[in-house]
């Protein structure tokens, strides 16, 4: 969940900067920070203090020390966080991709060239979005972190400078073209959507609740309202003494990197903090407009801080002593605020507390993830998600019986008539209103309602229902589901869920919003057994192996080198198919191949090297005829049959009969030069029919010479 940040009025705002160059320190009682999950947690776990001197709450920092370093390609000049990775904009270099899975050693893991000289850069969703100097705004596409690709663009008037994400808007610093604001609802197109001009030029850009804020140069920090992205409007400014290159949001605090004079604080926010009692209370820490209806409070503390809750706003609270539990709230509202009460023991006890965490129950569930299910074939994630606050055993009126997990059927036509509602003005407004919020799951597209969740209707779409289990009073459930199609090198197939949640009353029931993931193929195929390689056919040199047994096998690789011990790869790769037996026309010299099988999902397995090699050096020449033993046998769609020739060669017949004497293939007929050859048989008869499982003989006839050889045919 977002933290819904409320601001005082622009006039406060720079009242203050006039009054003090600092913020007071009077006002340091907060323990509020921006959240991006359903969990509210103080990040940066610093310890309060309680100063009975001063009257205030002091913050003790930590120890601050370098643990590691990755070097880039050119200037680093910006950089985001997601997951494990850090993406650097690289100046010239475009966007680097740094792994941090282990900080104290990151590691390169993939980079994306950009046009122009990336500048500045934030990440939302499976895109970055890089602020390129003369090339505006570049889209790169990091579903697959180790290689990210250009995804879409949209340049701007002036240099893109610095870049922010909220939303459905990339909100881009533009030098001298003041603040562009970008529609990215469909990152692949992204569009012009507003403008609002500054009187320096926009070096930097932070995006908190309604403001975009911009490091405006000479002008100082400028003040942006974006209420209506589309029609951004200057809402004040705060000059600085120095020039502005940058900001960043934090708490009630903006804070500007104002090159020749360092650091500048100024204060964003204003929250409610009570001196004379000791008593601080928060912002709205939850954005829904859904009712909460039970929460939990969970500290790390001394025993002389008291804390409540108010679901309503601030009308009515309820106190709350920490430990984990759940509290049904008696006032529920869609306002969550805490607020915390210090009191000083004397002696040497005093309120501290190291951390902060709030959670909270709607009467919907909360689908939280839809994570792939790693090391399997594939077509499977793992649903999870938050229970009902009504799966509780003290619930006596409507209480959770079961939950159903439902799959979105693809409905083309869906997309494209939200879209072009979405352009339309009253689709803005709406959706600016909050009445239908225009939500993005996995590149589709929804009206997602919270009204029409309270009234017990699924999200737009045709929906089927994959499994439906009972409520167990879990806080969160886990569920095994499954896709249509796996991800792979040529897209990402999401599939789209959600989960209800079913009282007792079976007219009463409750709709989460929707959400979306995708399944991997994780195993590649087995390595393809049999290989057989036959040199100086003829033709050429004859490879037989044996079929696939995977059931997503999708066909085979053939590499060739002339080095015995190489590694398969692009540049050695000469043949794709999906039959057993390729004949290699090149020439009679001599190479080394290789074998590998792939699936659907682009999984390649380890290469096979050859088991059986036949064919000798052209300058060894057989003393006698010969005939050897088929490789593969048991054959499931081809085998390669060597034999020898001797120096006088001669008229030679290689044929293929059944066990009762019939003809099925005559493979060779005619004359022969003197060497060791081979002929390759596909399992077919003459007229190209796939022969039958059994016992099969293969007779060379040739003159002065007949021999037969067993072969088994498995299908």
């Amino acid at each position: 969940m977002r933290s819904l940040v409320r601001s005082i009025p622009l006039i406060s705002i720079l009242l203050f900067a006039l009054l003090s160059a600092a913020p007071s320190e009077a006002t340091v009682n907060e323990y509020v920070e921006d959240f991006t999950t359903k969990l509210y947690c103080d990040t940066f776990n610093t310890t309060a203090d309680w100063d009975t001197l001063a009257g205030e709450i002091k913050l003790f920092v930590f120890e601050i020390t370098l643990i590691g370093s990755c070097d880039t390609p050119d200037l680093a000049l910006g950089v985001a966080v997601a997951g494990d990775y850090a993406y650097v904009a690289d100046s010239f270099s475009g966007l680097q991709v740094i792994g941090i899975s282990d900080p104290t050693d990151p590691v390169p893991a993939g980079s994306c060239d950009t046009p122009s000289s990336a500048r500045g850069v934030a990440i939302a969703g499976d895109y970055a979005y890089l602020a390129d100097e003369l090339s505006g705004l570049q889209v790169i596409g990091i579903s697959h972190p180790t290689n990210p690709v250009p995804a879409g663009s949209c340049d701007t008037p002036g240099n893109a400078l610095g870049v922010a994400v909220a939303g459905d808007y990339a909100y881009v610093a533009d030098s001298a073209s003041g603040l562009q604001v970008i529609g990215i609802s469909d990152p692949t197109n992204p569009v012009p959507a507003g403008s609002c001009d500054t009187p320096g030029n926009a070096l930097g850009v932070a995006v908190a609740g309604d403001y975009a804020y911009v490091a405006d140069y000479a002008s100082g920090l400028q003040v942006i309202d974006i209420s209506d992205p589309t029609n951004p409007v200057a809402a004040g400014s705060c000059d600085t003494p120095g020039t502005a290159y940058d900001v960043a949001i934090a708490g009630d605090y903006a804070y500007v990197a104002d090159a020749e004079s360092g650091l500048q604080v100024i204060r964003a926010f204003c929250r409610i903090v009570n001196l004379a009692d000791n008593v601080g209370q928060s912002v709205d820490v939850e954005a829904s407009s859904e009712d909460v209806i039970r929460a939990k409070l969970s500290t790390t503390q001394t025993d002389s801080i008291r804390w409540e809750l108010s679901a309503d706003g601030g009308t009515n609270w309820e106190e709350l002593r920490p430990g984990g539990d759940w509290h049904l709230l008696p006032d529920p509202g869609s306002d969550l605020l805490w607020r915390s009460s210090h009191f000083y023991e004397g002696g040497s006890v005093n309120p501290t507390c190291t951390d902060l965490t709030i959670g909270w129950l709607y009467n919907a569930p909360v689908l939280d993830s839809v994570v792939d299910i790693p090391n399997d074939q594939g077509g499977r994630v793992r649903v999870e998600f938050t229970r009902s606050g009504l799966d509780f055993a003290d619930e006596l009126d409507d209480p959770i019986d079961d939950y159903n997990v439902w799959r979105r059927v693809d409905d083309p036509g869906l997309r494209r008539d939200i879209q072009e509602f979405a352009a339309t003005p009253l689709g803005r407004r709406e959706a600016n209103a909050g009445k239908l919020p225009l939500v993005e799951y996995g590149a589709r597209l929804f009206w997602v309602s919270d009204d029409e969740r309270d009234r017990g209707n699924l999200p737009p779409g045709t929906w089927e229902v994959l499994g439906s289990f009972s409520a167990t009073q879990q806080d969160s459930y886990l569920y095994e589901a499954t896709t249509l199609a796996d991800s792979s090198g040529s897209g990402i197939p999401y599939a789209v869920f959600c989960v209800t949640a079913h009282t007792t009353t079976p007219s009463v029931w409750y709709a989460s919003s929707p959400d979306s993931g995708y399944s991997v193929d994780n195993i590649a195929p087995g390595v393809p057994g049999g290989f057989a390689v036959a040199y100086h056919t003829g033709a050429g040199t004859a490879l037989a192996w044996a079929l696939c047994p995977d059931e997503d096998f999708q066909y085979f690789r053939v590499y060739r080198s002339e080095d015995e011990g190489f590694e398969p790869g692009p540049a050695n790769l000469v043949h794709s198919l999906v039959e057993t037996s390729w004949v290699d026309g090149t020439g009679t010299g001599w190479h080394h191949y290789k074998i590998t099988a792939l699936d659907h999902a682009g999984n390649e397995s380890d290469p096979a090297s050859p088991e059986s090699i036949t064919g000798v050096d052209e300058s060894a020449v057989p003393a006698r005829f010969a005939l050897y033993r088929s490789v593969p046998n048991p054959l499931r769609s081809g085998t390669v049959i060597a034999y020898d020739v001797p120096a006088d060669g001669g008229e030679v017949t290689l044929t293929v009969y059944n066990v009762a004497g019939r003809r099925v293939r005559t493979l060779v007929d005619g004359p022969q030069t003197a060497g060791t050859k081979s002929a390759a048989w596909d399992g077919r008869d003459d007229r190209g029919v796939v022969v039958g499982s059994g016992v099969y003989y293969c007779r060379l006839e040739a003159p002065g010479y007949e021999q037969s050889i067993k072969i088994t045919v498995l299908r």
